[in-house]
């Protein structure tokens, strides 16, 4: 945020340490950002490599309605909800300063991004590819990492939706949530998603005062936000994901949490006007 309130132009880049770019990554980017003026930011696609990776493996993303990242295989491969972080261009005179100093670190691009959908702008995907070189900014932070990701995924739901949304996923969070402190409790690591919860309680004016300006920009309803989401979960484990799947899939029919692989073709929706 410091550099960025220094910078002179409009377009700002934010590339991580750990990204390699191709020589023609900038205009890329530049050209697609100029391609609609309702973009307000624009990703790149990256590819995994490095030691932690077992293989050289393409990854996009997409978020669902519980804000857990899901990898896709959407057919327009602008389509996204979010441009992550570690290789993205912006409009500064939309977008302001982009990250906010409670996230850290960990979702500050999804939050970014849904600020700029409920405020009238969209996001998009670059044609261009970068290398991400094995998560070298994870190494050693376990922890931390563990915090963050839990306390700004719920963080990024409570800013983002209205009372109407909240009030019809909350029943599932609080499953979500009890099945987490389940599951860290056998891993032993109980104590950080607690944590990640009791920050909730610690910060609760905060909280509810940020979720006051974020939503006095709204310009677009949820709706918006979902057109952009799945209903699926993020485990790949084959019969959890089917149920986990199928029981989503109910659950966003009976409440009408329209998604975008479960109503419609998802070919028009990054169009919605």
């Amino acid at each position: 945020n410091e550099g960025v309130k220094k910078a002179k132009t409009d377009y700002i880049i934010s590339l991580d340490n750990d990204i390699v770019t191709v020589p023609d990554w900038i205009e890329k980017l530049v050209k697609k950002l100029e391609s609609n003026p309702e973009l307000a930011i624009v990703g790149s696609p990256y590819t995994n490599v490095g030691e932690l990776y077992v293989k050289r493996v393409e990854e996009r993303y997409v978020i669902n309605f519980l804000g857990e990242l899901v990898p896709t295989k959407h057919p327009i491969k602008s389509f996204t909800f979010y441009a992550d972080a570690g290789a993205l261009i912006y409009k500064k005179s939309v977008m302001g300063l982009p990250y906010d100093p409670d996230f850290n670190f960990l979702f500050e691009d999804v939050y970014m991004s849904g600020r700029a959908w409920i405020s009238g702008h969209k996001v998009e995907m670059a044609d261009t590819m970068v290398d991400h070189i094995g998560g070298l900014t994870r190494t050693g932070i376990n922890v931390i990492w563990e915090f963050s990701g839990e306390r700004n995924r719920l963080y990024c739901l409570f800013l983002l939706y209205s009372k109407k949304t909240l009030l019809k996923i909350s029943p599932l969070l609080a499953f979500q949530i009890l099945l987490t402190l389940i599951s860290s409790t056998i891993k032993l690591r109980v104590h950080v998603r607690v944590k990640s919860y009791w920050w909730f309680i610690q910060n609760w004016k905060k909280v509810v005062a940020h979720r006051k300006r974020i939503q006095a920009m709204r310009k677009k309803p949820d709706q918006v936000l979902f057109d952009h989401m799945t209903y699926k979960i993020r485990y790949n484990i084959p019969v959890i994901k089917q149920v986990g799947n199928a029981f989503m899939w109910l659950y966003c029919f009976v409440l009408r949490i329209k998604t975008f692989d479960l109503y419609g073709s998802p070919k028009h929706k990054n169009d919605r006007k």
